[in-house]
């Protein structure tokens, strides 16, 4: 049986909730697993109420940040793609 992006993270989140996830591309400002676990049920529910359905794709403007790296990975979750325009390029 394979498992779930969803459900691993929610077994890392259960087991090691302050197991770092994801840093910036300096390592600081890191994002924890448990942090991650608890957006992914926020953002997916956010997209349902704004219309998104499984299959649709997503487009979001974001600096490269750890909360960008979270947000695709909670759209993709949700059962969505995602297409990413990294803020501050041309």
């Amino acid at each position: 049986m394979t498992a779930t992006v969803r459900a691993l993270i929610d077994q890392q989140a259960g087991a090691q909730p302050d197991a770092v996830y994801a840093t910036d591309g300096e390592g600081h400002h890191p994002l924890h697993y448990g942090e991650l676990a608890r957006s992914c049920g926020r953002v997916a529910t956010q997209l349902v109420a704004l219309g998104a359905q499984p299959g649709d794709t997503l487009q979001l403007s974001l600096a490269a940040t750890t909360a960008a790296k979270a947000a695709n990975l909670n759209v993709q979750i949700s059962g969505n793609s995602l297409e990413v325009t990294a803020s501050g390029t041309s």
